[in-house]
C-alpha cells in the first residue's frame, strides 16, 4: 500500500473514533462536544468517564435466551481501549491541544 492509501485509512479511522465518543458525549451528557473549544481540565473529565463507563452494544441473538441477570458486564478489549485513546490523541495533536 502506498503512504497516501494508509494516510487516507488513518483519517477515517480517526474520524470513526471521534464520532463514536462524541455520540458516546451526547447520549449521556444531552449535548454535542465541541472539541476545538474544550479545555484540559473539561477534557480530563470527559476522557475519565468515558475511559470508566463505555461499554460495547449488546448484541441481540433471536437464538439465544436473554438472561435478566448477567454474570459480567460486557466491556471492550484492552487493545480496543489503546486504539481509542491513539485515535483521541492523534485528532487532540492536529488540533494543537
Amino acid at each position: 500500500m502506498n503512504n497516501k492509501i494508509i494516510q487516507v485509512i488513518i483519517i477515517v479511522i480517526i474520524q470513526v473514533f471521534i464520532l463514536f465518543i462524541s455520540d458516546w458525549h451526547v447520549s449521556v451528557q444531552g449535548y454535542a462536544l465541541d472539541w476545538e473549544s474544550v479545555n484540559a481540565e473539561q477534557l480530563n473529565t470527559l476522557l475519565r468517564k468515558f475511559y470508566c463507563e463505555v461499554r460495547p452494544s449488546e448484541k441481540k441473538s433471536h437464538h439465544a435466551p436473554q438472561s435478566t441477570a448477567s454474570s459480567h458486564e460486557a466491556v471492550y478489549h484492552k487493545n480496543t481501549m489503546k486504539n481509542i485513546r491513539a485515535a483521541l490523541n492523534r485528532h487532540l495533536s492536529d488540533l494543537g491541544k
